[in-house]
């Protein structure tokens, strides 16, 4: 998923740098990313797209549906009014506004 996003990203031109190894240094579970990911997933950490959680950059588990929910959310609002959304810390304060 973070290679196509990467890729799709940089195709639309809205990379603005490119990760590096340095950025996976912080995860334990680095060394079971691909190798052929490894860029894309630096990236996305990079960009600020995914943060991954206690210490780890591959999330494995399932999601609840109240989660889905919320990713359909933004991704709609994304869609509707998108450019009025500058990133994604945006998107998730006016997801948490609505909810609460």
């Amino acid at each position: 998923m973070m290679v196509l996003t990467k890729r799709a990203l940089k195709l639309k031109n809205k990379i603005n740098n490119q990760g590096t190894t340095a950025n996976l240094e912080n995860f334990s579970d680095k060394s079971k990313i691909a190798s052929y990911a490894m860029d894309s997933v630096a990236t996305m950490i990079h960009e600020g797209m995914i943060e991954g959680s206690n210490n780890k950059v591959i999330l494995r588990g399932n999601i609840s549906k109240a989660e889905a929910e919320a990713v359909v959310f933004l991704y709609r609002l994304y869609n509707r009014w998108g450019n009025g959304i500058r990133n994604i810390k945006t998107a998730t304060t006016m997801l948490a506004r609505f909810l609460l």
